[in-house]
């Protein structure tokens, strides 16, 4: 899978660029204070906008999100200003909730706001069709805005216990995706079934395969022979990992 697509060129929308008299950020739909004040957001600003085409509730609370989004958290912090960059596993950046959003539930609404938004700009930027033709995002990059629950402040989703510090979140990230390809997440293989060479049930990640269905040159293919009962294969099985787990988790 590759890691972005070819030719990141945004197309600009089809609108005015021209400065409008009294307009003010809460109601600037083509978001032209980002091309006056931010130019160098210029490819968020496209996304931005784009997204926005195709909302039809809540235009006031996402424009508001939008500042948040890009002039407090974007700039303010001196994150990374390239979408592939900010969207890589191996960027660190801080909570955006905690960062930038009130402590209520008008700052769990912009922060969801965003995770929709930077979802769209995944799928649309860093994803591509699967052989059953699902859309999927290439594990080299995620969503850092996780969305929340407004049933409780400031709470993950439905959990009742209080989130992890980031930091602690990153580090057990790093240990799972240890390196941009599948073959370096080792600690994740070895996490469900038994080892490599041992014999023993294996876990549900790895299943079998023929010799033909193995890529060698392919850092993303992940193989192994494993020893089973000498009634069944000569002893020994071809499996391959299935990341498909891990990926959903991080």
């Amino acid at each position: 899978m590759t890691e972005k697509k070819k030719g990141y060129a945004l197309r600009a929308p089809a609108t005015q660029n021209r400065k409008r008299k009294g307009w003010r950020r809460e109601s600037d739909t083509t978001l032209e204070w980002i091309e006056r004040e931010y130019p160098q957001l210029a490819p968020w600003r496209i996304l931005a906008v784009e997204w926005l085409q195709g909302e039809t509730r809540g235009i006031d609370s996402k424009l508001v999100a939008f500042v948040a989004f890009f002039e407090r958290y974007i700039i303010e912090q001196g994150l990374p200003l390239a979408p592939d960059l900010f969207f890589a596993r191996t960027t660190v950046l801080p909570d955006f909730y905690r960062t930038v959003c009130p402590d209520s539930t008008q700052g769990i609404r912009y922060n969801n706001i965003i995770h929709n938004f930077l979802h769209f700009v995944l799928l649309r930027e860093f994803s591509e069709a699967t052989d059953n033709g699902q859309i999927v995002v290439s594990p080299a990059f995620c969503n850092p805005v996780p969305r929340m629950s407004t049933s409780a402040i400031p709470k993950l989703d439905e959990s009742v216990h209080s989130p992890l510090p980031y930091g602690y979140i990153d580090e057990l990230r790093q240990m799972i995706a240890a390196g941009p390809h599948f073959g370096d997440w080792q600690c994740a293989q070895s996490l469900l079934g038994v080892e490599i060479g041992q014999s023993g049930r294996g876990g549900s990640d790895w299943f079998e395969v023929t010799e033909d269905q193995i890529d060698r040159k392919d850092p993303d293919c992940v193989w192994r022979l494993r020893k089973v009962s000498q009634n069944y294969r000569g002893g020994q099985v071809l499996e391959m990992w299935s990341p498909v787990r891990w990926v959903a988790l991080l």
